[in-house]
């Protein structure tokens, strides 16, 4: 069974990043909403794995469903962010530099969640997935709301 979760996990990311356009669409081309959505479905994917014992299937429904949403909040942040710095040929540095600080963060948290899980087992990890996401949620909600009201300003400016 080992080998299918292997073979599993990357059609998994791949279904997310397969799915990026259609949700870009459908959150208006702004990728900012896409990521909201995509932590909105943490935060209800990782809440589902704090209700303890759910059964294999939809444990491994809901980290699935992580997977995924995380594969489009990835697309989002290093890939489509970074082309904001194209007019000033800075998306290679720009992508670089969240490109190490995702490994890093990759690096650091699983040094961090594998002694947190040898001690105290998953919960404490699907706790800190869904507060996590519920944060980044929230911060992307406001960033978003002020960029659009930004927006406006300099829409209606240009009308007078």
């Amino acid at each position: 069974t080992t080998s299918y979760y292997v073979l599993l996990i990357p059609v998994i990311g791949l279904v997310g990043r397969v799915l990026y356009p259609i949700a870009f669409r459908a959150c208006g081309d702004r990728e900012h909403r896409v990521s909201m959505l995509g932590f909105l479905v943490c935060v209800l994917a990782s809440a589902v794995l704090l209700i303890g014992k759910i059964g294999i299937l939809a444990a491994a429904l809901a980290l699935g469903l992580i997977y995924t949403a995380v594969s489009m909040i990835n697309t989002s942040f290093l890939s489509i962010y970074p082309l904001h710095y194209a007019k000033t040929h800075n998306e290679a540095a720009v992508s670089g530099i969240m490109d190490f600080a995702t490994y890093l963060g990759a690096g650091i948290s699983s040094a961090i969640y594998g002694t947190v899980i040898q001690h105290f087992g998953y919960l404490p990890m699907f706790l800190s997935w869904t507060v996590i996401s519920a944060l980044s949620l929230m911060i992307l909600k406001n960033f978003a709301e002020k960029k659009e009201v930004i927006q406006y300003e300099k829409n209606d400016s240009k009308m007078v």
